[in-house]
Order: C-alpha cells, then structure tokens, then sequence
C-alpha cells in the first residue's frame, strides 16, 4: 500500500513500456532484464508526483546507462584461459633479393719468327780425247765449270685472339614465421584470484542505476493523511 506515491506494481503496464526501446546488448534478453527491474522495485514507489514523469525519467536514465554497460556485456563473450598470464602471437616475414653481374675479358698473341739459310758449290766436267788439263794440276777434261748458291729464307708469323663473357644472377627468397606463447608468469592462485575480481553481476549495475528514481522511504504500513487524527494525533 502506497503512502506517498504509488507502488511499481500498480503501474505495471506503463512501467514495462517505458523498457521497449533501450539500446541492449543482445535483444533476447531485454525480457529477462525487464523482470528483474520490475520484480526489485515493485513495491517501490515512484519517486516523481505523476506516472508520465516517471515513465519519461525512466525510460531516459535506460538510454543513458545501457551504452557502456552493453560494451562490458561485450567483454564477457570473450574466450580465454584464464590461467594463461601470456597468451601472445607473432608472425614475421622477410624477403631478400639479390642481384649480380660478371664480366670477364680474355686476349692472347701469339707469334714466331724463323730464319733458315742454305749455301750449295759443284762442278761440272767434260773430256773430250786427247784429254787435257783444264786446271793446271788437276785432272784432265775438255771444259770445266765451277758453280756456287747461298739460300737465305725468313719466315714470320702471328696470331691474335681475343674472348668475352658477361652472366648475369638474380636470386629471391622469402621466409615466415609463426610462433605463440601462452602461460603463466605468476602463481596459479593469483590468476584466480584475478578473475574471480572480474565477476561482474551486470543485470545488477542496471538495477542500482535506476534506484534514484523510486523513494528512498519505507513504508511502515500505517494511514497518513494531512488534517486528520491519527491514534489520538493530529497531523
């Protein structure tokens, strides 16, 4: 029973409508969460003097808080070991190339030069009876020749060669690399200890967001109304 306000649960339809168009991280549980909402405060009374403020006021606190908190929602779909302190990749790739060029010249002469010589003497007789000498104190022929030749021969010859070759090289490679660390750098307990501060009741920040909205006074169950005697008082 209502004192001051009203009770959630006497607004049940204007207070689920003001929670149809909040952003949510999934939309399928946009139900569950309403629920919750509305079973925490439903004997909560409003803290706004009529239903249309609290409904705006509601429906505006939604679209301020549901943004960042849909990103943490984000954050818990996240697969990872948490006892892996490390848990890191790296990939690397490298190329070479590499170029060149030789050359090679080649050049010969070959040469020679010879000389040969010859020198040759005869003689030539002929007799006729009676003889006679021909040459005082030599033999006796009718007629008599002396013949005598020198020879001199020169020969040269030279050759030339040359040759000239060029390659060219171009070699590439490439290489890569994959490697992947995981583990633990510290103690097991500290890691669990790490992600249990982690758990977070999100559905429980959207209700505590809202808790400003609905009055902060309980109600002790007894009448009140203004100019009229309560259990001998006036009020």
């Amino acid at each position: 029973m209502a004192d001051f306000t009203m009770e959630v649960r006497d607004l049940k339809d204007a207070f689920y409508d003001a929670l149809t168009d909040y952003p949510i991280f999934d939309e399928a549980h946009r139900s569950e969460l309403n629920d919750k909402l509305y079973r925490h405060y439903k004997y909560r009374e409003i803290g706004f003097e009529t239903i249309d403020m609290f409904v705006d006021r509601l429906r505006t606190r939604m679209w301020e808080i549901m943004p960042p908190i849909n990103e943490i929602w984000k954050t818990t779909g996240y697969e990872y070991n948490p006892l892996d302190a490390v848990d890191m990749y790296s990939e690397s790739e490298s190329s070479s190339r590499s170029q060149g060029t030789a050359e090679s010249e080649s050049a010969a002469t070959d040469k020679s030069t010879g000389d040969s010589k010859s020198d040759s003497t005869g003689r030539t007789q002929t007799y006729e009876m009676p003889q006679t000498a021909n040459v005082a104190g030599e033999n006796y022929a009718t007629s008599a020749g002396d013949s005598a030749s020198t020879g001199l021969t020169e020969t040269s010859s030279r050759s030339d060669s040359s040759s000239t070759s060029r390659s060219d090289t171009d070699n590439r490679g490439t290489s890569a690399t994959t490697s992947h660390q995981h583990g633990r750098t510290m103690p097991a307990q500290e890691l669990i200890r790490a992600q249990r501060d982690l758990i977070v009741n999100l559905d429980m920040l959207v209700v505590e967001g809202v808790s400003d909205l609905f009055m902060s006074l309980w109600s002790a169950n007894y009448p009140y109304s203004h100019g009229r005697s309560l259990y001998g008082y006036a009020w």
